[in-house]
């Protein structure tokens, strides 16, 4: 209960209850040794946890990204001094491909999509991309 009472709650919501549901929360509370709230709290923290933080990688990705779309695709670049850009930036990608866990990489897949620009390259999309079972689909955005 001192964990309920050191918690800064900034939402209030009035829950109605059906018949007995009172009851065997507040069993489950007093076995679990907290309030009725905290009980309630910690299970509706178990159903729908909180996002995860971006990871630095993730966040790496998404930067190179950022970087690709002011820079590499300027026209202020000659064509010999975009293909140099776009295949370091394809390099750099594919190194932060390689050191995501598994769980950073899915995410990747879901809420990523890569340049279309990227296509040209015979090694793109990266092996381990390839592995992990989503054929060719890297989300090209041309």
């Amino acid at each position: 209960m001192a964990e309920e009472s050191t918690r800064a709650w900034k939402d209030q919501y009035m829950l109605r209850l059906p018949d007995g549901m009172r009851d065997r929360i507040k069993a489950v509370a007093e076995a679990n040794n907290r309030s009725m709230n905290a009980e309630i709290v910690a299970t509706l923290e178990e159903k729908y946890p909180a996002p995860k933080p971006e990871s630095r990688l993730i966040s790496r990705l998404h930067h190179l990204i950022d970087i690709f779309d002011d820079t590499v695709m300027s026209d202020k670049l000659s064509n010999e001094r975009r293909e140099h850009m776009l295949s370091l930036f394809k390099d750099s990608i594919v190194d932060v491909i390689d050191r995501m866990t598994e769980d950073e990489l899915a995410r990747v897949r879901a809420e990523t999509s890569f340049p279309g620009e990227l296509d040209q390259f015979e090694d793109w999309p990266p092996q381990r991309w390839r592995s992990g079972g989503t054929g060719d689909a890297m989300g090209g955005r041309s």
